[in-house]
């Protein structure tokens, strides 16, 4: 069973482009293709030749001292939608007792909650 499985979800990903398997947990799955990608944009790896995204959706119509400013802002949120992304990819096999795991798992969905608003709100912004 196991094999005809594999097999089904071989023909799926190169017929399709994705499988089955892909569906079973569709938000890992986006997490694991957007993380790296988010990290990568942040630090610089688009076209840009600076050492970090090349443009801001905050930078538009701003003096020369804002823009060093909006830019920074932009690094600070692209860093929570990364750290919102990471958190999500983690799990809370590092916390010890169950009272400290229902403190960091509150404090975790905040944060999540957080980037993923603010990766919702520039998602069209995500280019370089």
């Amino acid at each position: 069973m196991k094999i005809l499985r594999d097999i089904k979800h071989i023909y799926q990903k190169i017929r399709y482009g994705y499988s089955g398997r892909d569906l079973w947990s569709l938000d890992h799955t986006i997490t694991d293709f957007v993380l790296p990608r988010l990290i990568s944009f942040r630090n610089g790896g688009g076209n840009s030749y600076l050492d970090g995204p090349s443009g801001s959706p905050l930078l538009e119509g701003y003096t020369e001292e804002q823009h060093d400013e909006m830019y920074e802002e932009w690094l600070r949120i692209l860093d929570k939608m990364i750290l919102a992304f990471e958190y999500h990819k983690l799990y809370m096999n590092d916390v010890e007792s169950f009272e400290a795991y229902k403190l960091e798992a509150e404090r975790r969905d905040k944060v999540i909650e957080e980037g993923l608003a603010l990766f919702a709100k520039y998602y069209r912004n995500l280019w370089d």
